[in-house]
């Protein structure tokens, strides 16, 4: 009887617990754990769908170009590209030198497009791209370019003047030879002319008064590929033969090899651009026309869009002078006829008469 006592308990208890694991939610469904069923029938889960966020394309960066083709000349380009990528880059700006450049390249993106030198190609560039501004080096003013292409106007028949006026004042008795660039072209016979007429626009005819007699200047050319040595052995042998006392030097021409050579015959020297390390060089003076010092100037008109006008001259200076060759005075005079030739009173070619 005992036994069936318990077995009895056990069931009322099994049947408590079960009972009281059940339990409804108030509308006459029976909530069970997580499950919910309602009037016998479990419902279908709910998918909520989520937004997959579209990609987004990533801007690309403001970017200077420098157009330099191999018309510029590999030590221009190595100069411009050294100092342009320095400036644009301190300015949060990409960089990127190239040797072409074709409208289909252009986009948004390119901000300013600099050209050390004039190419055909840049008023249908500068018309396919209104929103870039172009920065072009050139050797006279041009007509007709789009507004948004500003010319640094760097006359080279200028500065060919100044260089044989300047030179011809460091010379005793007028004695001046040149080492000029001879390529066979018209540029280099204009070249010539010029820094003849600089000579002649301060001394007349320039005539030596004692043997062996010439007019000066004594220009010898040879192409801008020539060795130093060539320069030498031929500027060897005018001074052998005219005792020559100054002599100008043109870019074309220098190289170390050629400037020790001329200290060592003690040699007056003019140039465009000065050695560093000979001793004993009797260097009077630099003619420079530094385009890319004025655009480094006008880095900042140029980014901001705020430069005055579309055409910048580039001006030609005396610097590296020496007073005991060049006086104050003699400066003086040289920089007077300089501007003279800037406005357009004095011209640097011979004009062509009828």
């Amino acid at each position: 009887m005992k036994n069936w006592w318990y077995g009895t308990l056990t069931v009322i208890l099994i049947l408590t617990f079960a009972i009281s694991g059940c339990r409804t939610n108030g509308n006459g469904s029976v909530v069970e754990g997580t499950q919910v069923v309602t009037d016998g029938v479990e419902p279908k889960a709910t998918m909520v769908p989520t937004e997959t966020p579209l990609p987004t394309e990533t801007p690309q960066p403001s970017l200077v170009v420098l157009y330099a083709p191999g018309s510029v000349g590999e030590q221009i380009a190595a100069a411009w590209q050294e100092r342009i990528a320095t400036l644009a880059q301190t300015d949060g700006f990409a960089f990127e030198m190239r040797t072409t450049v074709t409208e289909e390249e252009i986009t948004e993106n390119w901000q300013i497009v600099v050209m050390p030198g004039y190419e055909d190609s840049l008023p249908s560039l500068a018309a396919s791209a209104p929103n870039t501004l172009f920065v072009v080096v050139t050797d006279a003013t041009l007509p007709d370019l789009p507004t948004n292409v500003v010319q640094m106007v760097a006359d080279p028949y200028a500065k060919a003047f100044a260089a044989g006026n300047t030179a011809i004042h460091t010379a005793a008795d007028w004695r001046l030879g040149a080492l000029l660039p001879g390529d066979s072209n018209n540029d280099s016979n204009l070249i010539q002319s010029a820094f003849i007429n600089g000579v002649n626009y301060y001394c007349g005819k320039c005539g030596t008064a004692y043997t062996p007699l010439f007019d000066a200047p004594l220009i010898t050319t040879l192409p801008t590929s020539s060795s130093g040595e060539a320069w030498i052995e031929v500027i060897s042998e005018l001074h052998r033969q005219y005792i020559l006392r100054a002599v100008f030097v043109s870019e074309a021409a220098s190289s170390q090899e050629l400037f020790t050579f001329l200290a060592e015959i003690n040699m007056i020297v003019v140039g465009e651009q000065k050695p560093a390390g000979i001793e004993g060089l009797r260097w009077a003076g630099t003619i420079r026309q530094d385009s890319l010092a004025v655009f480094e100037e006008n880095w900042t008109k140029f980014v901001s869009r705020n430069y005055v006008s579309n055409i910048i001259p580039v001006p030609i200076e005396v610097v590296d002078v020496n007073e005991d060759l060049l006086s104050t005075g003699r400066i003086r005079m040289i920089e007077e006829t300089i501007d003279a030739v800037a406005d357009g009173w004095v011209l640097p070619l011979s004009p062509d008469y009828p």
